[in-house]
């Protein structure tokens, strides 16, 4: 498997977009898009930034080596489109180039209780990669995946995608010990935690980007953006919306430092506020801009 293929297939099992990715890297989108098609290839600081954000060495990215070790994957799979298809065929295309490359002997399948599917990879009697995916990929990759140990669970009644936990990974684990297979709990529950805070992170990041997008087209939209983002600057900065601005530096707030999704969706929307009058005072030259 060539850098390019790898970028992209766990670009998509992490389930971020193009969007997503270059934002978390700090590159710009044209960029990633050229790495993915092989148009150019990613400089050492690029390789770095995204072998810590796929949780994986910078050589696996360049050379394949060392194999992956305790992941947990999830692709944004849409139920209905286009779109849907285009992610399902690129995953079933450069699956089994993964699985050979990382030397994976064994898979084991389960179902979860929202008709999802669970698949685990492993090497002999370790196993430590775990997808989450739709029953559709989930057959195609099976299907393709020729000369693996197969073996399948009983079905988890409790767990979804949506609320995949520890408890999930317990029955999963309990489960394939009967077939000999040890799996490291801990590790993956691990790569859960880190999987479901970096996808987190990135949704209320876009979802700021869309309200001032849907802000400068609808003025309805901006003036209760600019009401609610006043509202939630006094509660999280103790000053109003119009006091930020005109402050001299802009104001740094950690999404993730938020445990609760109030506290989250406050945030997001403080965010896209203070964005929206940003580049209006930077347009409008009615206003003066900040010293």
């Amino acid at each position: 498997m060539k850098t390019n293929h790898r970028i992209k297939l766990l670009r998509l099992l992490f389930g971020l977009t193009q969007e997503e990715l270059s934002s978390l890297a700090g590159i710009s989108r044209p960029a990633l898009v050229s790495y993915e098609q092989g148009g150019y290839s990613p400089i050492d600081d690029i390789i770095i930034r995204l072998a810590d954000i796929f949780s994986v060495e910078p050589g696996y990215l360049r050379y394949g080596s060392p194999v992956i070790l305790n992941h947990v994957w999830i692709p944004s799979i849409p139920k209905h489109s286009l779109r849907k298809q285009n992610i399902i065929d690129e995953l079933d295309k450069l699956f089994p180039e993964l699985i050979q490359e990382n030397r994976f002997t064994g898979l084991v399948t389960g179902n979860l209780a929202d008709g999802n599917c669970t698949l685990i990879f492993g090497r002999d009697k370790n196993f430590d990669s775990l997808l989450l995916t739709n029953r559709e990929l989930a057959e195609k990759i099976t299907a393709t995946a020729g000369g693996l140990v197969c073996h399948t669970i009983e079905d988890n009644t409790f767990g979804t995608i949506e609320t995949f936990d520890a408890d999930c990974l317990s029955f999963i684990s309990a489960q394939i010990e009967e077939f000999g297979i040890e799996l490291d709990f801990m590790a993956l529950r691990q790569a859960l935690t880190r999987l479901t805070a970096l996808k987190a992170r990135t949704v209320t990041n876009l979802d700021a980007v869309s309200l001032v997008l849907e802000a400068q087209h609808n003025a309805l939209i901006r003036e209760r953006l600019l009401q609610a983002g006043d509202a939630a600057s006094r509660i999280i900065t103790g000053q109003s919306l119009e006091e930020i601005a005109n402050g001299n530096s802009s104001p740094t707030i950690d999404v993730t430092a938020f445990s609760d999704q109030l506290s989250r969706s406050l945030c997001v929307i403080f965010k896209a506020a203070y964005d929206l009058m940003a580049k209006e005072r930077l347009s409008n030259p009615s206003f003066t801009n900040n010293p």
